[in-house]
């Protein structure tokens, strides 16, 4: 009797237990000379020589889809601070000829950070890819962080951007006062550059590269069209 409760036991938890979600692995970035800690899904790839030098992580997640684009996050550091709850002056940022850019917030660990949306002027492009910037008031080095992606769709780069914004750890103590006066004005013009610089090139690699994709599965498309049928059993082709 025993023996059969047990065995009936067992059978019901194999397959309660094939109902419980697994977790996705995730791919973990630990920087503690820079003082943060993030993660990513691991289909997220590196790459290991993004355009601009200075940048510490660019991370590429191609899609399955050759219509679609897919999602680039990218993190720097930066040569000046920006204080907790220090905000960014939208009359001194103006976007690069053929983009627009605009001012959204965020919320990270109950402080408020400016985001940075910058969207190709083409009606094409602007429906399909879109870039969010913010920066995190990490104590010495401010970080900045992109994300370039889908503008929607299941894979819409916002929400991603606030899912990994929202698990986005300091490893150091976060930056309370703001500069001194004399390193404002500096600091400022530093900021200001690293926000814009490089987004416009995002969405270039982002395009391109479903161009890329459209070309190499038309080419495969050629290719297949190209092929002799095969011969029909018993016939040798000469």
């Amino acid at each position: 009797m025993w023996r059969l409760l047990a065995k009936s036991s067992r059978l019901w938890i194999i397959p309660a237990l094939s109902l419980i979600p697994v977790a996705a692995r995730a791919l973990e970035v630990d920087d503690p000379a820079h003082g943060f800690h993030f993660s990513l899904p691991d289909d997220f790839v590196r790459d290991p020589k993004p355009k601009d030098a200075e940048v510490l992580y660019q991370y590429v997640r191609r899609s399955k889809d050759a219509d679609e684009v897919g999602t680039v996050v990218q993190v720097k550091a930066l040569d000046a601070t920006i204080a907790v709850g220090e905000r960014l002056n939208p009359s001194q940022l103006e976007a690069d000829p053929g983009y627009n850019i605009g001012f959204d917030q965020i919320e990270w660990q109950t402080h408020k950070m400016d985001v940075i949306v910058s969207t190709p002027q083409d009606p094409e492009k602007a429906a399909r890819v879109v870039v969010y910037t913010t920066l995190f008031p990490i104590s010495g080095q401010a970080v900045r962080f992109r994300v370039a992606g889908p503008a929607s769709g299941p894979n819409a780069a916002r929400a991603f951007f606030d899912k990994t914004v929202a698990g986005f750890t300091n490893t150091k103590p976060l930056q309370m006062t703001p500069a001194g006066q004399p390193a404002q004005e500096r600091k400022i013009r530093l900021i200001i550059k690293a926000v814009l610089f490089g987004g416009v090139a995002l969405i270039g690699v982002i395009v391109k590269s479903v161009q890329r994709a459209k070309e190499k599965k038309m080419q495969q498309k050629l290719q297949g069209f190209q092929q002799p049928a095969p011969p029909p059993p018993g016939i040798r082709r000469p």
